[in-house]
């Protein structure tokens, strides 16, 4: 019964071959059972068919503001966020350097105010 069912299943998505037409045939004449789901089927996909959605007029423009709207305002309030939390934190780096070296020249800030020229060579190797 389980193969009739895919058969019947198939007709709708395409055509059988003869064989397999018969099979179904044959089997709606004799099932009940099959008859009635049969009828269901075509009973649901006439419903979808006829199933029409109408949105008012204007409806896809005040949706497409509204997302506008909503990401632009997101995007900002993330923006935002970010931008004063790292200059936040650049602040609090920039302080914390010139507390340990006492200044703030480029080997402070780079890290490198006790090596020696020679030292920094011989390292990459």
């Amino acid at each position: 019964m389980e193969n009739v069912k895919q058969l019947l299943l198939r007709s709708y998505d395409a055509p059988l071959n003869t064989s397999d037409n018969k099979k179904l045939k044959t089997a709606l004449e004799s099932s009940d059972a099959l008859r009635r789901e049969k009828n269901s089927l075509d009973n649901m996909r006439a419903e979808i068919a006829d199933f029409d959605v109408d949105f008012s007029a204007g409806f896809t423009q005040r949706l497409m503001q509204h997302i506008a709207g909503e990401k632009g305002f997101a995007f900002l309030a993330v923006f935002r966020m970010v931008a004063l939390s790292g200059v936040a934190a650049i602040i609090l780096v920039l302080i914390t350097v010139y507390f340990i070296d006492g200044s703030l020249n480029l080997n402070s800030l780079l890290g490198i105010n006790g090596y020696a020229p020679d030292l920094g060579l011989l390292s990459i190797f």
